[in-house]
């Protein structure tokens, strides 16, 4: 509490309404996540099982290079904010989507969603990051980002909560989370297009480039093979997804095994 109350003090005239936006926007951006994550987890899990998840898994990551790649493209081409309306325009006509889809419990749809899933979650969480990297200069950011990071893990906590509290609607909680999630996204979409209004200057289209810009995986290749410090934090960052990932892997094999009913799994999750 000491830490926080000397976080809040040291923000300046000016930059205490900045700061509000911004963790209120964060705070909702991980609450929409984690109410989509159980709901992902125990309709994959309802409709397949545990022994599944590895492929759902490599589908998850074989989607994300295509949308990276394609975000990387349009984050040179458009000006922030249209980029950002863009994205989560996309991201809750695609929630609004699985109302429709899942239904029907058919296997497919069970990979898609959870690889749907897990790509929305690393989007939505690099546009809030884009934002506030764009409103804030450095020391602005040493001041500031704690407060968010304090804000996505309280975002986070209630987002699991909500999700267990919504699940004792029955059948209809899965579907109850996606379009929570997409009612809750589009007031992130308000909020940070606000944000950016506040900064106009910042959120200006780029100008034209004049020369030829490398293919993304291309440049990554060339900065990675050019620094032993990009490459050490590449390591890091392999060994902490795969080792995420075996333990996720555990966790939901031995979830679904003690909940084998869709509602209390979803419950359980949140």
């Amino acid at each position: 509490m000491q830490d926080l109350r000397r976080r809040l003090g040291s923000l300046r005239r000016g930059e205490r309404g900045l700061a509000g936006l911004l963790v209120l926007t964060y705070a909702l951006a991980l609450c929409g996540l984690y109410l989509l994550k159980p709901a992902r987890d125990s309709y994959f899990l309802s409709v397949l099982s545990a022994a599944d998840l590895p492929l759902a898994f490599v589908l998850s990551a074989a989607l994300a290079v295509p949308v990276s790649v394609a975000y990387s493209r349009a984050s040179r081409r458009w000006a922030l904010g249209r980029l950002l309306a863009a994205s989560i325009a996309l991201l809750v006509v695609g929630l609004l989507a699985w109302r429709w889809l899942l239904p029907g419990q058919w296997p497919v749809v069970a990979y898609l969603f959870y690889a749907w899933v897990a790509v929305a979650g690393g989007l939505i969480t690099a546009q809030f990051w884009l934002v506030g990297n764009a409103v804030c200069d450095a020391r602005q950011a040493k001041r500031l980002f704690p407060l968010l990071s304090l804000a996505g893990i309280l975002g986070a906590v209630a987002g699991g909560w909500l999700a267990s509290w919504l699940a004792g609607h029955g059948g209809s909680g899965v579907l109850l989370l996606v379009l929570a999630c997409a009612g809750i996204w589009t007031a992130v979409g308000l909020l940070s297009a606000l944000i950016l209004r506040r900064r106009r200057s910042l959120a200006e289209p780029p100008p034209p480039r004049r020369h030829r810009v490398a293919h993304p995986m291309r440049q990554f290749g060339r900065d990675l093979g050019g620094s032993q410090h990009l490459r050490l934090i590449v390591g890091l960052v392999s060994v902490s997804v795969v080792v995420s990932t075996f333990v996720d892997f555990q966790f939901k094999t031995v979830a679904a095994a003690a909940h084998p009913q869709q509602g209390d799994l979803l419950a359980y999750l949140g």
